[in-house]
């Protein structure tokens, strides 16, 4: 499938990432998995705001320097690397500085092998 034709997917229910020209469904996530995914983006939100240091954007969909997309559940992009943020798409493009999958039992594999290799593989600082 064309990135073009991965765009006018509908938006989820099923979620997809889009790897290597193919649409991979992925889960949606649990109540529990979301209260995690608040509470720790709102500490780093906090202290990223309360620092100066950058933003940090939960569920954002974020195309990596390979054309592969993926929707981690916390993105940082450090103030220098603010430029990455389209506002129009509300996408990120490019290898942001920070990334926060919390795993689940269904999508532990993927996370913490497929996408982490992406993620380093694409210059992403932290995982």
């Amino acid at each position: 499938m064309t990135r073009e034709e991965f765009e006018r997917l509908p938006e989820g229910p099923p979620f997809y990432d889009y790897v290597n020209g193919e649409a991979v469904e992925v889960n949606r996530p649990t109540g529990r998995h979301q209260q995690i995914v608040l509470r720790l983006g709102n500490r780093l939100w906090e202290h990223a705001r309360g620092n100066s240091l950058g933003e940090i954007y939960p569920d954002i969909d974020v195309e990596l320097p390979n054309g592969n997309v993926y929707g981690p559940d916390i993105v940082f992009l450090s103030t220098e690397h603010l430029d990455r943020y389209d506002e129009a798409s509300g996408d990120i493009h490019g290898a942001p500085d920070l990334v926060v999958e919390v795993l689940s039992p269904s999508t532990a594999a993927y996370d913490r092998v497929e996408k982490f290799r992406e993620y380093h593989e694409a210059g992403v600082a932290w995982v």
